[in-house]
């Protein structure tokens, strides 16, 4: 017998790297999970999010519901095992899972949970080549151009940065609370005179 009513709270976290808006157009609910963002909804906005078109679809792809009776019931689905990994497990998961482990989450993981695969191979970087091939396969993204586009990026962007060291010792102008600003650099060496001058 479940113990879930309508007004019981349900602990949902959007796993999408995008927005993830839920509205239900006659009760004027809405609302809207940034990314990694976990929000306590009623259990019944989760049921009429999921009963209007694509709601469902919407809720089991791109949002963790975190109370397994509530995904079950409310959803009426029975999700497969890759739906519990969490972002926190997903990078080392990748690591220590066997090949055949990683193939059946390409295939039956829900749309959050591959685009957090697809980050964490890039970001970590993935080095099981069979992985990166298996994720090619089944998802038609090339892990290793990813990561070499990446590193080209960052060197494009290092060698266009602007130089940190300034040009100037001094401005011509007044900062508020030093003295006011020499035209000339401060001497380097203090000058002295000679005991018998």
């Amino acid at each position: 017998m479940s113990n879930l009513t309508r007004d019981s709270k349900i602990k949902v976290t959007n796993r999408s790297n995008g927005t993830v808006i839920l509205k239900v157009q006659d009760r004027h609910f809405r609302a809207e999970l940034n990314p990694k963002e976990t929000r306590v909804l009623n259990y019944g906005d989760i049921l009429d999010v999921a009963a209007q078109p694509g709601g469902r679809n919407l809720i089991y792809n791109f949002l963790l519901i975190q109370d397994a009776e509530a995904l079950r019931q409310g959803l009426n689905v029975k999700e497969e095992p890759e739906y519990w990994l969490t972002e926190e497990k997903i990078p080392s998961w990748m690591n220590t899972c066997s090949l055949d482990e990683f193939k059946d989450a390409l295939q039956f993981a829900p749309q959050g949970v591959l685009d957090l695969i697809k980050k964490y191979a890039v970001s970590q970087p993935l080095n099981d080549m069979a992985k990166r091939i298996a994720i090619k396969d089944a998802l038609q993204f090339d892990v290793t151009l990813a990561i070499t586009n990446n590193e080209k990026s960052g060197e494009d962007e290092a060698a266009n940065a602007p130089s940190a060291r300034r040009r100037s010792a001094s401005v011509s102008y007044e900062v508020p609370g030093e003295e006011a600003a020499s035209t000339e650099p401060a001497p380097k060496y203090k000058r002295t005179t000679p005991k018998n001058a």
